[in-house]
């Protein structure tokens, strides 16, 4: 399993090199024309929780306190700065869901339909694509897959600390995306 999934991070750091070289990204990443207006009120956001110390009344707090981190160390955080280290986050957060949901998956079928699996998933551009951008798509993938880990867990189980450690990531999850939540009852 430990080398299945350590080939799965490989394949998809190459993949993910290889399509931000193929599609120009290192040249546009930093144009705003290329920026979607999104990125721009996150990092608003970011500002506005770090400097003021006052939540965003539009934006999450869960990822404005994310993307705003570099505020601790250093006295102005620019655009560019937001921007690259939303690209740090969302490329090993998606890292991480690549190598969780290989092991989420192994808790229902087998190594080979897992490892399969997981791979669509890692060549699906649009999963890899938004990466590159500073938004929170990459952070609720991983929050998503996470709470199902713990759910799948808890089922085949019944330990109820999975159950509570399933809720308390769903209310992280609410926290950086609550329109998961808001449209996922409409």
């Amino acid at each position: 399993m430990q080398n299945k999934r350590n080939l799965l991070i490989i394949i998809s750091i190459a993949f993910s090199t290889l399509l931000f070289f193929a599609l120009g990204l290192p040249h546009c990443i930093y144009n705003d024309a290329f920026i979607p207006p999104d990125s721009f009120s996150y990092m608003e956001s970011a500002n506005t929780l770090y400097k003021s110390l006052m939540p965003d009344p539009v934006r999450p707090l869960g990822y404005a306190a994310i993307l705003g981190l570099p505020n601790l160390f250093l006295p102005l955080v620019h655009t560019d700065q937001y921007i690259a280290f939303g690209i740090l986050v969302n490329w090993f957060v998606w890292l991480g869901t690549v190598a969780l949901l290989f092991r989420t998956l192994r808790l229902v079928a087998g190594p080979k339909a897992s490892f399969r699996i997981t791979l669509i998933y890692v060549f699906t551009l649009g999963s890899v694509v938004i990466n590159y951008l500073a938004l929170t798509e990459s952070v609720t993938t991983f929050l998503l897959v996470l709470l199902t880990y713990f759910v799948i867990r808890f089922v085949q189980t019944q330990k109820w600390p999975l159950l509570f450690s399933a809720i308390g990531f769903l209310n992280l999850q609410s926290l950086s995306d609550p329109g998961f939540i808001t449209w996922g009852s409409c």
